[in-house]
């Protein structure tokens, strides 16, 4: 649970530092970083009754939040970037409202 609050606490310090210029590259960067880091966690979480039961989480849950990951990665390389191509902003901006609903319906 320490380590959930932990990761928790940099993927929100990083998304933060993703809006001052100066830093956003390096943020994006570690952002993705932590985002692969943490997914074989969320592998765990999905198979792992000891894990579902420490978080409150049912196995449904875990499997439907593993494929938000990408859209999360895929944001933050796409704010890491000086210039980025018509097929990542399009990408970013339909990924967007399916991510956005399902982490304020948690």
């Amino acid at each position: 649970r320490e380590l959930v609050y932990v990761s928790g606490f940099f993927e929100v310090l990083l998304a933060v530092l993703l809006v001052i210029k100066p830093t956003r590259k390096y943020a994006a960067m570690a952002l993705i970083a932590i985002l692969l880091a943490v997914f074989p966690a969320n592998i765990y979480l999905y198979t792992s009754e000891v894990a579902q039961e420490a978080l409150g989480a049912t196995p449904q849950d875990a499997l439907i939040r593993m494929p938000f990951q990408i859209p999360l990665i895929l944001f933050a390389y796409w704010h890491g970037q000086e210039q980025s191509h018509k097929w990542l902003d399009v990408t970013c901006m339909v990924l967007f409202v399916p991510t956005l609903v399902y982490f304020l319906t948690l």
